[in-house]
């Protein structure tokens, strides 16, 4: 069995490393970009909520009314800011995964290198054993000698 035959298995079970990792830093990626539509979501409603509440300056408003403004003014910023920090383990955890991915497929590259050049590498002995043949059958011919 020749090297490269050999190394085969190792590379169809890096092969398979890397596609895990890619699955899973597909994951990671959309997790991340759910979280960060989530704060953008948050964010905007935010900003609708006060555009529409500060719409009319001149409203006379009840205190409970601007108290329970302000309660839920806070909460939504407590969500947002909560959101934020989601959105940055998303990010820090995407990075990780593709780290991780790049590893793999880094093998997987450097394993189909091996391979193929230990295939250029018996191509180059198979010749050279061929073309010893060959010179050798060509030396047993008998010659024969016209006068």
């Amino acid at each position: 069995m020749t090297k490269a035959n050999r190394l085969k298995p190792v590379s169809k079970i890096a092969d398979e490393r890397e596609r895990a990792a890619a699955q899973i830093l597909a994951k990671a990626q959309n997790t991340l970009l759910q979280r960060q539509q989530r704060l953008q979501e948050l964010t905007s409603y935010r900003n609708e909520y006060v555009t529409q509440y500060s719409a009319d300056p001149n409203l006379a408003r009840p205190v409970v009314l601007i108290n329970d403004f302000r309660v839920f003014l806070a909460r939504l910023d407590h969500a947002i800011v909560q959101q934020q920090g989601m959105v940055e383990a998303s990010r820090r955890d995407y990075e990780k995964k593709k780290q991780d991915w790049l590893k793999e497929h880094t093998k997987v590259k450097a394993l189909e290198k091996v391979i193929e050049r230990a295939a250029e590498q018996e191509q180059v002995i198979a010749g050279r054993k061929e073309q010893k043949e060959l010179d050798e059958f060509v030396q047993r011919i008998p010659r024969g000698e016209t006068d």
